[in-house]
């Protein structure tokens, strides 16, 4: 666009068959247009349109009016425009060194058995939804020479649900990708390996959530020293996660036990822990999942730490029968017992003598929407 006058006319590159590629107007409102049709170009399939009935996603450059502009985009990756190439040298507008607009953090699970993994790419801009759909190149080192060329394998592929881009069934290796969100630029690289297969460091040995007057974790970590973030993400329906927060940790030997609290009015009903070292190495809790609706039940625990008993006070609205578990902190069932409730006030005495000092979890269930967890102390 050079020497544009005052109109504010639309700019538009589309591919040999039509589609969009890019669009950009000086500014809104654009002008109006009229029936167009192309030329009829070998390679080319000629089209007839108008401008105004197509839904394009138009870019304002904000060009100023007169003559001597001139704008065009890098091939750098990055949604920038040049402006006035003449006169900068051909440097973007935007502050050298800038965090493109457009990022990814990468995370990297190698399954049970290690005969393959899984990469995942999340989006870091929130609401990640407005990048989608994102599409990819992926490139696999199929002969093994650390290098990728045309002797290699490489697929290409679209994911269309935010907040990430998950490629699993990646057998063990070397692969590159190029990864690009739905406005067509902002290209982002990666480089990664799925094995060779080594024991982590480090282990979630427990995670809990529980729904009182807001929503309370607590998880048992080991081998802290060897992570670099530990991540609590959140879900509406158990499939799609966001990273909701990064808890903070000790990078120490030996086990800790985190806590973290949300508000109760949070939209999320499904809760895991992800462990990160410094080489996007990954490990997941199991998913945690809490009622949407707040519960008539209330459960409290009489007295904490316990000694003898485990003593419950139970809130019901009806007849019910309430299973009761204690778990220690290896996860492993030390105890199980089902419990006939009355319509109102119920005292549970559950024996915990037998019980070796420790940490355990007590869990009770109402049914597949009614589970709530209570961490006591075992004197």
């Amino acid at each position: 666009m050079t020497d544009g006058g005052f109109a504010n006319e639309q700019v538009v590159l589309m591919g040999p068959s039509g589609q969009l590629v890019d669009a950009i107007v000086r500014n809104f409102p654009v002008e109006p247009s009229s029936m167009l049709t192309t030329r009829n170009i070998a390679g080319c399939t000629q089209q007839t349109f108008d401008l105004d009935n197509l839904p394009v996603p138009y870019e304002t450059v904000g060009e100023s009016t007169g003559r001597g502009n001139s704008i065009a985009r890098k091939l750098d990756g990055d949604c920038g425009w040049v402006k006035d190439t003449q006169q900068t040298g051909g440097e973007t507008n935007n502050t050298p060194g800038a965090r493109s607009v457009f990022t990814l953090t990468m995370f990297i699970t190698e399954d049970l058995f290690c005969t393959g993994g899984t990469a995942r790419f999340v989006v870091d801009q929130n609401p990640a939804s407005d990048w989608f759909p994102v599409d990819y190149i992926l490139g696999y080192d199929s002969d093994g020479d650390g290098q990728f060329t045309m002797a290699d394998t490489y697929t290409t592929g679209i994911d269309f649900t935010a907040p990430d881009l998950v490629i699993s069934g990646l057998p063990l290796g070397l692969y590159a990708i190029n990864i690009g969100p739905n406005q067509g630029c902002s290209y982002q690289n990666f480089t990664f390996a799925i094995g060779p297969c080594l024991t982590l460091g480090f282990s979630i040995q427990d995670f809990n959530v529980q729904k009182l007057n807001d929503i309370r974790m607590w998880a048992t970590i080991a081998g802290a020293d060897e992570a670099e973030h530990v991540l609590l993400e959140g879900s509406l329906h158990g499939r799609d996660f966001y990273v909701i927060d990064t808890i903070p940790f000790e990078p120490i030997e030996g086990s800790q036990d985190l806590r973290y609290a949300l508000p109760a009015s949070t939209e999320y009903t499904h809760f895991r822990l992800m462990v990160v070292n410094r080489y996007n190495k990954t490990i997941y809790s199991p998913i945690r999942k809490i009622s949407s609706a707040p519960t008539a039940n209330k459960i409290t625990l009489a007295s904490n730490p316990v000694l003898n008993d485990i003593r419950l006070m139970v809130s019901s609205t009806n007849r019910k029968i309430m299973e009761v578990q204690v778990v220690n902190a290896a996860g492993q069932l030390m105890y199980t017992q089902k419990f006939s409730l009355f319509a109102g006030q119920n005292q549970l005495t559950v024996p915990a003598a037998n019980l070796p000092r420790g940490v355990y979890f007590v869990r009770t269930s109402m049914g597949p929407e009614d589970v709530e967890s209570f961490r006591i102390l075992k004197q």
